[in-house]
């Protein structure tokens, strides 16, 4: 009976050994342990860049001259599925505010500048965390991401554009 439990276990660990390591092998990894750095095809790694309060038009170029004190952060990612992944992290902006996320993609000769991905309320200090995600615009290969107050629309957080 102990040799029977035993073999079974050994070929239990055996399995999930082999499954960790096709997973490895396919670029994931098991909860906890370090990526492999291996990105699926078609998806661009997550790429940081900071929040600050020089202005932006819709094609990304900096319209105010440069305002380099960060206020925070955006992770941008696109997985291979087609979607842009967004996640804003904000320290020090104005408290108890809410902000309008826009990740505004560039196109060849034009900018979607209008549409709204979601919302960032900020606490008492102006911290506030806040994920969202859109498809990518045919043609688009490049995104900046702005963060406006909805109460004040000169209150704002841009990002510089990054290509994806």
């Amino acid at each position: 009976m102990g040799i029977r439990n035993s073999s079974r276990g050994l070929r239990f660990g055996l399995t999930v050994a082999g499954a960790v390591a096709g997973l490895v092998a396919a670029g994931a990894a098991p909860a906890g342990a370090a990526p492999t750095g291996a990105v699926p095809a078609g998806a661009v790694p997550a790429q940081k860049v900071a929040l600050t309060r020089t202005n932006h038009s819709c094609d990304g170029v900096r319209i105010d001259g440069d305002r380099p004190t960060p206020f925070g952060q955006a992770v941008v990612t696109r997985p291979a599925s087609g979607k842009l992944v967004v996640s804003v992290s904000v320290t020090g902006a104005s408290p108890d505010t809410t902000y309008a996320i826009r990740v505004i993609q560039l196109l060849p000769g034009d900018a979607d500048c209008h549409g709204i991905a979601g919302y960032l309320t900020t606490d008492s200090l102006g911290g506030g965390r806040a994920s969202v995600q859109e498809l990518v615009l045919p043609g688009a290969s490049q995104a900046w991401v702005d963060l406006n107050a909805t109460d004040d629309f000169t209150n704002f957080l841009d990002s510089d554009p990054v290509s994806f």
